[in-house]
């Protein structure tokens, strides 16, 4: 049995809110929705409204992992027996759903998704194998996968741009975060492989990557506003 408990940090007290015989892979929390992903191969998500208490199933079937909640979005990726991976936005309040691109390469790092200021960001893997920026040389100094891109979904206008990543040595981004104009990101060589990595973010304003002092394995990071946090092979900073 796996369960969902809720805390009540005031009160010091605590319930059982969701209890399931599956596992339950990924959850995520605001003022008011609670998203829980459940299943033996992750084949639903169950939303529980905290302002009244209901729950309901907002979406069944395949394999769904990788939600992102904002506000009144859901945001996910599903992927469909046999079929490629999707990236959905639900809304919670209308019960809307739309699917708002497929991935083209659903890999280590591009199964994931941000939502943040009205914002939805992800990474994916495009077209040929990679070219010299300089010298337009195929795969002159990159690997055969093709050119890692950046995409950012403006909810409210329905529209999305795409960034081509700028680094030449470190091809793919992955794990993208959205906040303040800037898209973070930890950057790979290799598609299948954790390291070597590099950490920075991308500029909207300058459309070029920075990178920023980057600790030797970063294992994780989150961005709120001002803050960056950023956890490694020594512990946390902030």
């Amino acid at each position: 049995m796996n369960s969902m408990i809720r805390f009540h940090i005031f009160k010091s007290k605590h319930e059982v809110v969701y209890s399931s015989k599956h596992e339950l892979p990924w959850f995520k929390v605001n003022k008011n929705w609670l998203v829980l992903v459940e299943g033996e191969e992750a084949e639903s998500i169950i939303v529980e409204n905290l302002r009244n208490g209901e729950k309901k199933m907002v979406a069944s079937g395949g394999f769904l992992y990788a939600p992102a909640l904002d506000g009144n979005y859901l945001a996910y990726v599903e992927n469909k027996k046999g079929g490629k991976s999707q990236v959905i936005l639900y809304n919670l309040k209308t019960e809307q759903k739309k699917v708002v691109t497929t991935l083209n390469q659903a890999c280590l790092y591009n199964n994931f998704l941000h939502l943040s200021e009205g914002k939805m960001v992800w990474t994916d893997i495009e077209g040929e194998p990679w070219h010299d920026l300089q010298n337009d040389i195929p795969g002159a100094n990159g690997p055969w996968m093709g050119v890692g891109y950046y995409y950012l979904c403006d909810i409210k206008k329905d529209k999305i741009c795409s960034f081509r990543h700028t680094d030449k040595s470190y091809f793919y981004p992955g794990y993208a975060e959205y906040s303040q104009g800037k898209i973070f990101s930890i950057n790979f060589q290799d598609h299948r492989d954790w390291n070597p990595q590099q950490f920075g973010y991308f500029s909207l304003a300058d459309k070029k990557f920075c990178p920023l002092v980057s600790p030797s394995n970063v294992g994780g990071f989150r961005v709120f506003g001002d803050y960056l946090a950023i956890k490694d092979d020594k512990g946390m900073q902030l």
